[in-house]
């Protein structure tokens, strides 16, 4: 019965597949987005203007500005795809490019997918749409026996984020697709980054689609999930009308149309920092576990490294946890103070600055897919080394070593005149919670982290 189960669980033959590239730099100078950057991309030849997107109800103008605007091509690739109002908001805008005879491209990696089957398979009748899954598993439920009968692939995931308009503007960085990264939710929000790019990189991030859509890794969803008629994407349409006309997403969209960004791009006044940027990405080899492996340091498994650390001179600042903020609270580049740290960024020598998918850890650096920018700009970087000096200090815990040489945790050092708290464990944890990761510490589990 095992051996049937297994045999059941295996993935099928890979079909023959539609073989399709990125819009060619000729064709996509034609478009309204190459004709509308064409003038500053001359005055910047070899550069990329790069517009950070911290707030998340920017970060979601700007996906929902590029799914309007682009005229041929539309390659969306992402670890996380919810389907809430954010999420199905997207799903609709890529509807209405198909509609309007835009190529849609959606490769998506099916570990943070669930409940999306029926969507994806109606997704992938329109015409002008092709929906993807990297590394997918055939059970689709329960989803856990997937991962039980294929463990050796259940860690290989794809976990790289961009979003392509003609091969002229893309969006790179931390954010997946779902409420709680675009500030659309009541519950803790995801603190992260984008940039939203033009100009000479952005060709690179449409060649590293094309690998990873071309990857033997890559499955057209109709093979994995089960088949739809029509009336599923007319579903699609019906569902998005709906939530559009809740008081909430009416509330939120207004939100959206207030912000600085908006203003900005309406007023064409959008600062672009014009830099020498260069593309940072995996082979999508490394989802069939046969990328060459590279040396990368990484701190795995963080908590027990605290000590050795502060030891050697490091300055450590744990995110706080308190109440969520309100509805629409801006965020700054590294987070609220009812937000969970997600952004993936870091400067180095005031003149570098990373913004991307990759954590410090095993997993990016060994098992999934990531990608990211490195932009060579004085000025983004100084304002990530900023954020270490005035934003997260107030919005932190320090860790840092007693008298007696043992952890602890300093709050308050927002620059009032309240004095410090200081906690002797972990703030906000329970006794089980630091049991278990004593727990964990102890097992040789670092690669999985």
């Amino acid at each position: 019965m095992c051996a049937l189960l297994l045999a059941g669980c295996a993935l099928p033959a890979m079909p023959d597949r539609a073989v399709s590239h990125a819009l060619e730099p000729a064709q996509a100078a034609q478009t309204s987005l190459g004709q509308s950057a064409a003038p500053q991309l001359l005055l910047h030849p070899g550069q990329s203007g790069i517009h950070p997107l911290s707030d998340p109800l920017a970060a979601f103008a700007a996906r929902m500005l590029l799914a309007h605007t682009a005229g041929r091509s539309l390659d969306v690739q992402y670890y996380i795809w919810r389907g809430d109002q954010s999420g199905t908001l997207l799903l609709q805008a890529l509807v209405g490019a198909a509609d309007r005879g835009v190529r849609v491209r959606l490769l998506l990696d099916v570990g943070g997918t669930s409940g999306l089957d029926g969507m994806l398979a109606a997704l992938a009748l329109h015409p002008q749409i092709e929906v993807r899954l990297f590394n997918p598993f055939v059970v689709r439920k329960p989803k856990p026996l997937g991962y039980l009968t294929d463990f050796g692939r259940a860690n290989r995931r794809m976990h790289n984020k961009s979003f392509t308009a003609d091969n002229q503007a893309t969006i790179v960085g931390g954010r997946n697709v779902g409420d709680e990264y675009f500030g659309a939710t009541d519950g803790v929000l995801f603190s992260d980054l984008d940039v939203l790019v033009v100009g000479a990189v952005v060709p690179e991030v449409s060649h590293n689609f094309d690998r990873h859509w071309a990857s033997a890794s890559a499955y057209p969803a109709q093979v994995i999930v089960s088949a739809v008629g029509p009336a599923e994407l007319q579903a699609l349409g019906t569902e998005a009308t709906r939530v559009e006309a809740s008081d909430a997403t009416q509330a939120y969209m207004q939100a959206v149309r207030d912000t600085p960004f908006i203003q900005h791009l309406l007023e064409q006044k959008l600062n672009m920092e014009w830099s020498r940027t260069t593309l940072v990405s995996d082979d999508p080899l490394k989802g069939l576990g046969q990328a060459k492996r590279a040396g990368l340091l990484v701190h795995a498994g963080y908590a027990k490294h605290r000590k050795a650390m502060l030891q050697h001179g490091a300055e450590l600042h744990e995110m706080q946890r308190l109440a969520p903020p309100s509805r629409h609270a801006r965020l700054n580049p590294l987070g609220s103070s009812g937000s969970s740290l997600h952004a993936k960024t870091f400067a180095a020598d005031g003149t570098h600055a990373f913004v991307g998918s990759f954590n410090f850890d095993p997993r990016s650096a060994l098992l999934t897919t990531e990608l990211g920018v490195v932009i060579d700009n004085p000025r983004l970087a100084r304002q990530i080394e900023q954020a270490f000096e005035t934003q997260i200090p107030g919005q932190s815990c320090r860790v840092q070593l007693s008298e007696s040489g043992e952890l602890e945790w300093q709050s308050g050092q927002d620059g009032t005149e309240t004095p410090p708290t200081i906690y002797s464990v972990e703030p906000g944890s329970s006794w089980l919670s630091r049991w278990g990761m004593r727990v964990l510490a102890l097992l040789t589990i670092d690669r999985l982290l």
